[in-house]
């Protein structure tokens, strides 16, 4: 958990994580961030590859909306304030594993999950619907 003093109770960011493997990629991640930054504005919208200082914790800790397509990268969301909080995940279809749902709602996270398409596990994830999360991380901002 991040440490109280970088906790923000009005966090403003929305990260994008982005898996630096092929596997469970986002082929459309370049074009999701791209179009977050038109509505929400370059300075809200970020995009991370990992976690390695403090100021990445920071950010963290202000972050309204983590998302991002399955994979270890959403264990950051332990560092997100909870209660004010969300957590979306992008899985392909039929991907049966729901743990990342669980940390979320222990970390007092609101958690959503978009479904995509993907041939297999190694596969990258494609055609994403890239309005449908726009549409949803407007609902989560205005909360």
């Amino acid at each position: 958990v991040a440490p109280q003093q970088y906790i923000s109770f009005n966090p403003k960011y929305i990260l994008v994580y982005q898996r630096s493997q092929r596997s469970r990629s986002l082929s459309d991640h370049y074009v999701l961030v791209s179009r977050l930054q038109q509505v929400f504005g370059r300075g809200i919208v970020l995009n991370i590859r990992s976690v390695t200082s403090r100021a990445d914790l920071k950010t963290l800790a202000n972050t309204k909306v983590l998302i991002g397509p399955h994979g270890a990268g959403l264990s950051n969301m332990l560092f997100l304030p909870p209660g004010n909080s969300s957590v979306v995940e992008i899985r392909s279809k039929g991907w049966p594993l729901n743990c990342y749902q669980v940390q979320a709602h222990a970390c007092g996270l609101e958690y959503h999950v978009v479904w995509a398409e993907g041939k297999h596990k190694k596969a990258p994830i494609t055609k994403l619907k890239v309005e449908a999360v726009v549409k949803l991380v407007r609902q989560l901002m205005q909360r």
